[in-house]
């Protein structure tokens, strides 16, 4: 029967040939003919699409639309609101809409494929936009919605690269992305009579009560689901696509990324299991020396020749930390934000933190190395800020007692492990601290935690002095400074600073930087002031100022 069907085929092609030259929107409408004549008079539906002239009509139709757009850019010197006759006859046949239903029940076998690949062409070689037409916007979402279904599918290439041109077309006008944040909608109450007012009530109730039905952000979840491909290339088409969609302006679509798909929970999935993959006997020199970007980047240990123990598993790390940092670097605010916290939540306190802490010394080393190289590559400020909440606390601009129970016992250990006695891990974690970006607040953390001669009045018995009140004036304090060799105030700041201290309840001591050997004369005029308004409480010994605060009661 097939030679039969082929041999017409081929007859009639002949035919064809030899008729006259037909009209682009006659030739447009024979092809599209050709391929729904094929759905009434194929009986075998076991026949895949590859022995059927489908592929070759959707070509022609592709070829057709194509030099139509051409023509008109010849004729008008662009294609913007100017649409031929085929395409004006594709948008109202509803040919794509039609072309969708046969990929979706892939009949014959190997149809999704096809109608992937004429989707792909049409958006992405047609340069009028067509996502904002009903017949096309509506036909690509349910095309969205069978990508990345099956994993190793056979079609994944067609579906990566199919989901990548939509993103692309989105990435030119972002609004566009409205039409794939989608809002179930709740189930309908019937109509009841007004005696039914009480039961109405309780079925309205019983809706609001249940889990709230999320927003679907198909085109996401898709390229989520593409990113755990075998197939590496596959893979990093998929996260490419994230990447367009993350830097999208659209606040609806950026809050529906982060909390309606599995995007957070990939990245620390990933992220969690790379850092549980790396060898706990690494060098930090080895580790320092290591460079790696996302992407396609082959890795042979037999081509290299400073290969060492887990070099494969660091430069893994190093690649998808490359990839996350691009991302939240180029994202939304909000997504970027959302992505940084999750990150420290799931990774840095649940993963990280244990083996950072861990008594063997090999593992804190190797550690240690992996989130000095963390900090060092990191450009985005979202994950550096995080770092330097894990480090350092969540509450790092404020003074701590040094036995505190609750203190931040990551900071605690580090700085101990600064004066440790082996003198490799000692000298890794000074080189974390050099190479921790140095905002206001870690250079403060780090001083007050750090320097044994300062003590900050914290006992407030007399009243409450809360501590975001020491808390802000110590990050104003130390805005101004600018790279200082030693450990100074800024004058105006400073001021504050000796004032809070005169009126906290309780003796504070810091020690003032002497430039030339001279006390600075702000420094001098503010104890001044205040022995002027509270005698006696200011008194400088050496480099030391004793102030003995008088525990004011604020109202």
């Amino acid at each position: 029967m097939s030679i039969i069907n082929r041999f017409t085929n081929i007859l009639q092609n002949s035919v064809e040939a030899l008729a006259p030259q037909a009209s682009s929107i006659e030739e447009f409408t024979f092809h599209w003919k050709r391929i729904t004549n094929y759905y009434i008079e194929s009986a075998d539906e076991k026949e895949p699409v590859s022995r059927t002239n489908i592929p070759a009509h959707l070509q022609q139709m592709l070829d057709i639309l194509i030099a139509e757009e051409l023509e008109l850019i010849e004729e008008f010197g662009s294609a913007e609101n100017q649409t031929g006759p085929c395409l004006e006859h594709l948008l109202h046949q509803n040919i794509l809409e039609t072309l969708t239903t046969f990929g979706r029940g892939d009949t014959p076998p190997g149809m999704k494929q096809q109608v992937l690949h004429f989707a792909t062409t049409l958006l992405g070689k047609i340069k009028q936009p067509l996502l904002p037409h009903v017949n096309v916007h509506k036909p690509v979402i349910k095309l969205v919605a069978i990508c990345g279904e099956v994993m190793a599918a056979p079609t994944e290439k067609e579906e990566v690269h199919f989901l990548c041109v939509v993103c692309s077309k989105i990435k030119l006008d972002p609004y566009q992305v409205n039409f794939f944040v989608q809002t179930p909608t709740l189930p309908n109450i019937k109509r009841k009579s007004p005696n039914a007012i009480e039961q109405i009530a309780e079925e309205l109730d019983d809706i609001s009560t249940k889990e709230s039905k999320r927003d679907e952000f198909l085109l996401a979840e898709g390229l989520l689901n593409l990113t755990k491909s075998p197939d590496q290339k596959i893979a990093v088409k998929a996260c490419e696509g994230l990447m367009l969609l993350v830097g999208l302006p659209e606040a609806k679509a950026s809050k529906t990324l982060v909390e309606c798909t599995q995007l957070a929970n990939f990245i620390c999935c990933k992220l969690s299991k790379l850092i549980s993959e790396l060898p706990l006997t690494l060098d930090p020199a080895d580790v320092e020396s290591t460079e790696a970007k996302w992407g396609l980047d082959s890795y042979s240990a037999k081509e290299d020749k400073q290969a060492f123990t887990g070099k494969r598993q660091l430069r893994s790390f190093l690649s998808f930390l490359d990839f996350i940092d691009t991302l939240i670097e180029e994202s939304h605010r909000v997504i970027g934000s959302t992505l940084a916290k999750a990150i420290k939540m799931h990774v840095f306190d649940k993963v990280l933190k244990d083996l950072l802490l861990a008594t063997n010394e090999n593992t804190a080393l190797s550690i240690t190395a992996v989130l000095t190289k963390t900090v060092q590559d990191c450009k985005s400020q979202f994950i550096i800020q995080q770092i330097t909440q894990f480090m350092l606390g969540e509450g790092a601009n404020a003074p701590e007692k040094k036995n505190d129970e609750n203190g931040n016992n990551v900071r605690q250990t580090l700085i101990t492990r600064c004066d440790h006695i082996s003198d490799e891990l000692a000298i890794t974690t000074l080189r974390l601290f050099e190479d921790e970006k140095l905002s206001d607040h870690i250079f403060f953390t780090l001083w007050l935690f750090g320097d044994p001669k300062i003590k900050i009045a914290r006992n407030n018995r007399n009243g409450p002095i809360p501590d975001d009140v020491c808390e802000r004036l110590m990050v104003a304090t130390v805005e101004d400074l600018d790279g200082c060799d030693d450990i100074s105030l800024d004058r105006h700041h400073s001021d504050q600073f000796l004032i809070y201290a005169a009126l906290a309840d309780g003796e504070s001591k810091i020690p003032i930087c002497k430039p030339n050997g001279k006390v600075p004369q702000h420094i001098l005029s503010a104890i001044y002031v205040i022995n002027t308004f509270l005698p006696d409480t200011c008194k400088l010994q050496g480099n030391i100022l004793t102030v003995k605060g008088v525990g004011h009661t604020r109202e």
